[in-house]
């Protein structure tokens, strides 16, 4: 159960389908090791639309929220067959089991990974994207400590080469880059893997004179990268920030510059 923050954040929608077990748990804030998201990190049912909410210690504290110290007057909420636990069982074997269980029959193998169609989006990543998420996180913890190195941390796109004028289909991440944000103990290994990820949703993309500030959204989380081109025409990731409010990390830009927003160019 990869994450970015030290505590979930159970979330439900609050209407009249909801269950009540689960929208009695709205709110709740546990520790992410804590024993209860073993049996009740959604989807906990069929046709269950909660989720959790990312949260770090910081976040937390400047929120005025409440943590519960463990969950022992809790009960599970997640029926029989959604209950699983991320310690024991392989998260793609979870996957597969909890796709099928959703009623998605059109799960089809994908070069060892599923492919999963409309109403099956609650279950978000496939086998290849797991593999492909496990093996560039380990290549970001060597680089921790490579002086001097770089590594291909995603793959660039039409949107990104458009707003940087270039032509480079990668993006970089070099050890001066992780050594320079270790003052954002919040940014871990865990987070540049996610890179290729967060280039899916891009929100947003502001404009100054040397970058290109990316804003993005997963999970409920928020996040800044912020891009610039080399004069030998490649694209370095220069900082990755995170936040669980899109406001926060936008704070200090100026709406002029913003060259791209919900799907258009602001220029064109």
């Amino acid at each position: 159960m990869q994450s970015f923050g030290e505590y979930f954040r159970y979330t439900a929608v609050l209407d009249n389908r909801t269950r009540k077990s689960h929208a009695r748990l709205h709110g709740t804030i546990l520790p992410k090791t804590d024993k209860f998201w073993d049996r009740n990190y959604p989807p906990n049912g069929w046709g269950c639309r909660c989720s959790v909410q990312v949260l770090t210690k910081k976040e937390i504290q400047k929120r005025g929220l409440t943590p519960l110290a463990d969950s022992s007057m809790l009960k599970d909420v997640s029926d029989k067959a959604f209950a699983y636990n991320p310690k024991v069982d392989r998260l793609d074997s979870i996957l597969k089991d909890k796709a099928r269980k959703l009623g998605c029959n059109d799960v089809k193998a994908n070069g060892g990974g599923l492919k999963f169609n409309s109403p099956c989006d609650k279950v978000k990543l496939s086998i290849d994207e797991i593999k492909e998420y496990d093996s560039l996180h380990k290549q970001v913890k060597e680089l921790w400590n490579s002086e001097g190195k770089n590594i291909i941390l995603a793959k660039s796109n039409d949107l990104i080469k458009k707003a940087l004028q270039t032509n480079s289909d990668n993006i970089l991440l070099s050890n001066a880059t992780i050594q320079s944000h270790l003052h954002h103990p919040e940014i871990t290994a865990a987070e540049y893997a996610l890179v290729p990820f967060l280039l899916k949703n891009i929100i947003s993309i502001y404009s100054d004179s040397q970058t290109k500030k990316v804003f993005v959204s997963l999970h409920g989380r928020y996040f800044r990268l912020v891009l610039k081109k080399t004069q030998y025409d490649e694209i370095f990731l220069n900082s990755l920030l995170s936040s669980s409010s899109l406001e926060k990390l936008e704070k200090k830009l100026r709406k002029k510059d913003i060259i791209y927003k919900e799907s258009r160019w602001v220029a064109d």
